[in-house]
């Protein structure tokens, strides 16, 4: 296959009751210079038997041992041939038009290294709701702390610079005692180097959020010492002022409220990213 533009990266783990969707939703893109590369991370479901029966030229499928997300995506990385990277999950599904105007954004800001796009979550009990995300460089800045700027399954990067920067720091597969913010991480090295991220007004993803994704297990002491741990690492990172720290402590309440009286917090997100 000669080199596309973009290679869109699905990294499943145990995701086949949702996958063939997730492939349709790729497949059926407006843009059509892209590779799709899906990796089986060591999947005990019908994720394997799915993936062999879907038929696209675009579509390289890898099957290997089961070795957590970090490896995964640095995999990918490595023999992805687009220009661009494209991320999605087995849980969501792209808008017909999400990689051709992603494209067209990256083309014309040569200095945003990554973008991402605000999401419509769909809850287990069919509830909608926008997750808006800051959308100019200087706002993502502004909200760093308050909450990710980029979500992860709609975010599309330049696969030159997130290489040149180490890729994915896979010590966020427990090893060092910590799961959560290998994404956060990731866009904070990003800033620190020097490179915008931007998010399109449009949303480009449907996020189908279920009660056993992994940050709903989590257990709320564990999040909050993590969300505490990375955003303070943040703030030096990237010589943030005193006003972090009252934003690390909101972070945190809206963390103990959400957890502990099931609150969805979509609109109070949504208005800490509007100033």
């Amino acid at each position: 296959m000669r080199n596309p533009k973009v290679t869109v990266l699905l990294p499943v783990f145990n995701g086949g009751s949702r996958l063939r969707d997730t492939v349709e939703s790729i497949i059926s893109q407006s843009f059509t210079d892209f590779e799709f590369l899906i990796i089986n991370d060591g999947s005990t479901d019908n994720t394997a038997e799915i993936l062999q029966s879907i038929s696209d030229p675009r579509i390289r499928i890898i099957h290997k041992e089961n070795e957590g997300l970090g490896k995964t995506l640095n995999l990918g990385l490595e023999i992805a041939l687009g220009e661009y990277i494209a991320r999605i999950d087995a849980d969501d599904l792209a808008t017909f038009d999400r990689l051709e105007k992603q494209v067209k954004f990256l083309n014309k800001h040569p200095n945003v290294a990554v973008m991402g796009s605000c999401m419509k979550i769909i809850y287990s009990d069919g509830t909608e709701r926008i997750r808006r995300k800051p959308v100019s460089p200087e706002s993502v800045r502004r909200h760093i702390i308050k909450s990710n700027p980029i979500a992860h399954p709609v975010a599309m990067f330049r696969k030159k610079i997130i290489q040149r920067l180490g890729a994915y720091d896979v010590t966020f597969d427990g090893s060092l005692g910590r799961r959560y913010g290998m994404d956060y991480n990731l866009w904070v090295r990003v800033m620190a180097a020097g490179f915008d991220l931007a998010n399109h007004p449009d949303c480009l993803i449907i996020h189908r959020k279920h009660n056993k994704s992994i940050s709903g297990n989590k257990r709320l002491r564990f999040m909050l010492m993590e969300r505490a741990r990375i955003r303070m690492w943040a703030k030096e990172k990237l010589q943030l002022g005193v006003k972090a720290n009252f934003e690390i402590s909101a972070v945190l309440i809206l963390t103990l409220l959400q957890h502990l009286f099931s609150f969805r917090l979509d609109s109070t997100y949504n208005r800490l990213s509007s100033f």
